[in-house]
């Protein structure tokens, strides 16, 4: 998720082939607050993995960047997930 602090902000989101499924690179204009976010699954081709590691995120104004993971799998036995 990008978030962008200042108004007129340019991105540039730039994916690593990482799989089997490649994203094309993207450039979009963000205003104050608003948020550009890419889902892991991807709807095109059905894979429910996409492996965002790697990709190089730039702007030409400050911006908040997070990330994150929804579930996570352990060899381990355990009684709950968070």
């Amino acid at each position: 998720m990008v978030v962008a602090t200042e108004d007129n902000t340019g991105v540039q989101v730039r994916y690593v082939d990482n799989g089997d499924v490649t994203l094309p690179d993207e450039e979009l204009t963000l205003n104050k607050h608003e948020v550009f976010t890419r889902d892991a699954y991807h709807h095109d081709s059905g894979s429910p993995e996409i492996d965002f590691t790697g990709t190089y995120i730039s702007a030409d104004k400050p911006v908040a960047v997070y990330s994150g993971h929804g579930t996570v799998y352990l060899s381990a036995p355990v009684s709950h997930l968070d």
